[in-house]
């Protein structure tokens, strides 16, 4: 369990250049970071290979004394990140980036259940440079939460890069009244394409129904997940039951 809490400087986890691969996040619980939670910003031109899977991770500080335009913010992946996956994990209760796959990145997002967000829940782009990305969202579960005050999409996209491949199948939408579309194009051409990119693909990982997510997530994510602490549970509580909010 990883909680900088108010006040630090700290991530909850990051991956921070260097010559980094082939790292595994299993059962984490991950909360109260100052800007995001999890990111990883990595050397370019290089097989990364970072799997998150079966974790909850939480309450990103929106007050947490970070620069304006990035607290609260939840997971982030740049600098062309390849290849990362995120699989049967939660991600509750942010304002942004649940999560943001940014800057030529190659990855999937698979079997998550994402609540509680007001700006973005899943966001695919390059929006800060680089060649085309490619990605697999599938399976999905995204619902809104108190936090809700405007129509957002529950997958946002933007690319001026010729050859992105943005593969979607079976995402779930709960939404409040204020309302989640299945797809937003945030800016450049439609990445969307008809079959999974290649690249993307998780070897002998095979996406469940998208309706199985959130009791997926109640039996199997987080740190000890038969023994949950009363922060794990709180969080967990709230997104089945569609309580809580944004510190």
């Amino acid at each position: 369990r990883v909680r900088p809490g108010f006040n630090t400087n700290e991530q909850g986890i990051t991956v921070y250049y260097g010559n980094v691969h082939h790292l595994m996040f299993d059962h984490c619980s991950v909360s109260w970071g100052p800007d995001d939670v999890l990111d990883t910003l990595v050397d370019p031109d290089k097989d990364h290979y970072i799997d998150v899977q079966k974790c909850i991770i939480s309450e990103a500080l929106f007050a947490g004394g970070w620069e304006v335009g990035s607290a609260g913010a939840m997971l982030a992946a740049g600098d062309a990140t390849r290849f990362i996956s995120l699989t049967g994990s939660l991600l509750a209760h942010a304002v942004r980036r649940m999560p943001w796959w940014k800057a030529a990145v190659i990855g999937n997002i698979s079997n998550n259940f994402m609540y509680n967000s007001s700006e973005s829940y899943i966001v695919v782009s390059n929006d800060q440079g680089g060649g085309p990305f490619f990605a697999i969202v599938e399976g999905n579960y995204v619902k809104q939460g108190p936090t809700a005050d405007r129509v957002i999409g529950a997958v946002m996209s933007g690319t001026g890069a010729a050859g992105s491949e943005l593969f979607l199948n079976d995402n779930t939408k709960v939404a409040s009244a204020f309302g989640l579309t299945d797809f937003e194009l945030t800016a450049g051409y439609d990445p969307r394409v008809g079959s999974r990119p290649a690249s993307a693909v998780i070897p002998s990982y095979t996406a469940y129904d998208s309706s199985l997510v959130p009791g997926a997530i109640v039996a199997n994510a987080g740190a000890r997940p038969l023994d949950r602490d009363s922060v794990d549970t709180r969080v967990v509580n709230d997104a089945i039951n569609g309580t809580g909010g944004v510190i």
